[in-house]
């Protein structure tokens, strides 16, 4: 079993990146190479790995697995528009196109063609909904907004009366979450014309206008806690590896749960997912989330999303180089699954600074 490429090959791939300089490149969460990756054979596999990972191609195998997910239909006007917009917002002007120009018309109707889906999934209008691109969402926008950091001064003083470095750091996952859910259409595109992960993600796109199929999706907003994401690893329909996804904070009750955790997920796994996604993905990461009850207790399993097995895509608590064997599965070994043991000395420290920013910290 093998990774899609070996460090040494993906090393080549990094090496026929353009020369863009280091201030223009500002992602503030999860690094994901796109448009900067000069086309070539290896490099064109590489992106269209990537773009087989969007919700396109795996929301319907796993059907109620996942959360209901509506699609809006996004054009190649529709992600020009958008990444425009970031282009003025990055330059230090308004990210909204003016009413009435060609981008503005286009951006009226993303947002009453949003309108109709986030109706759909919410409502009473009570709850919100979460809206993502096919393959990420917007979340490098959260320090942004002005309620990211009403959020997090609440969850802050729920917290403690005298955080520390980690109640902090818990706050801020908590804050940058609740920023993911949109009120309203207007609200979820502030968002996508701030995210360089979604200008990102259009230039992949439009680099292969023979396969242009971009939606936004939207979903029911469902109350997840930040401790009870984990990443699962999987190769030739194989669970290896699972790892506690928000991997510098430590939650203590984590420790106490690990059995249980393991057991829930692996048998999620193998009885809603392997086989569905089997003919579709050799190898896959995979995002998910754990729900509670009152008592502690497990009551369901839901897949979040799929992302390319790729050295770009996070391997919290694991190396793609060092723990290459490990994720391969290659020792036939069961599953392995990485908790963060305790606080992380200087976690705050590496976090982007915006989010420091955001925080005052």
């Amino acid at each position: 079993m093998k990774l899609a490429f070996t460090p040494e090959e993906l090393a080549a791939k990094l090496a026929t990146l353009r020369a863009v300089p280091q201030a223009d490149v500002t992602d503030t969460s999860d690094p994901v190479l796109s448009t900067f990756l000069e086309k070539g054979g290896g490099v064109s596999e590489y992106q269209n790995t990537c773009l087989d990972a969007n919700i396109e191609r795996w929301e319907k195998l796993l059907g109620e697995n996942t959360f209901p997910t509506r699609l809006v239909p996004l054009s190649i006007d529709d992600a020009r528009m958008l990444i425009r917009g970031y282009e003025r917002f990055s330059a230090g002007t308004v990210a909204e196109p003016t009413p009435g120009t060609p981008d503005g018309v286009l951006h009226q109707s993303l947002i009453e063609r949003l309108g109709v889906e986030i109706a759909h999934a919410d409502p009473a209008g009570r709850d919100g909904v979460f809206v993502k691109t096919s393959c990420r969402s917007a979340k490098d926008a959260a320090p942004g907004l002005a309620r990211f950091k009403d959020a997090y001064d609440s969850a802050l003083a729920r917290a403690s009366s005298n955080p520390t470095a980690n109640d902090k750091l818990v706050a801020m996952l908590e804050a940058g979450l609740e920023a993911l859910r949109y009120r309203t259409p207007a609200d979820a595109v502030v968002s996508l014309l701030r995210s360089e992960r979604v200008m990102q993600d259009m230039l992949m796109a439009l680099d292969y206008p023979d396969r242009f199929v971009e939606h936004l999706a939207v979903r029911p907003w469902v109350d997840l806690e930040v401790d009870l994401e984990f990443r699962g690893f999987v190769v030739d329909g194989a669970l290896t590896a699972l790892s506690q996804y928000n991997h510098l904070a430590f939650f203590p009750r984590l420790q106490g749960l690990r059995s249980e955790l393991l057991n829930a997920i692996t048998a999620f796994f193998e009885a809603n997912v392997r086989e569905p996604l089997a003919s579709e993905y050799p190898q896959y990461v995979v995002d998910f989330a754990v729900v509670l009850d009152s008592h502690g207790a497990i009551t369901k399993v839901w897949v979040i999303e799929i992302n390319p097995f790729l050295e770009t895509t996070d391997g919290c608590l694991f190396d793609w180089k060092r723990d290459r064997e490990v994720l391969e599965g290659a020792q036939h070994q069961p599953v392995e699954f990485r908790l963060t043991a305790g606080p992380r000395a200087g976690a705050i420290a590496m976090l982007h600074p915006a989010w420091r920013g955001a925080c005052g910290l």
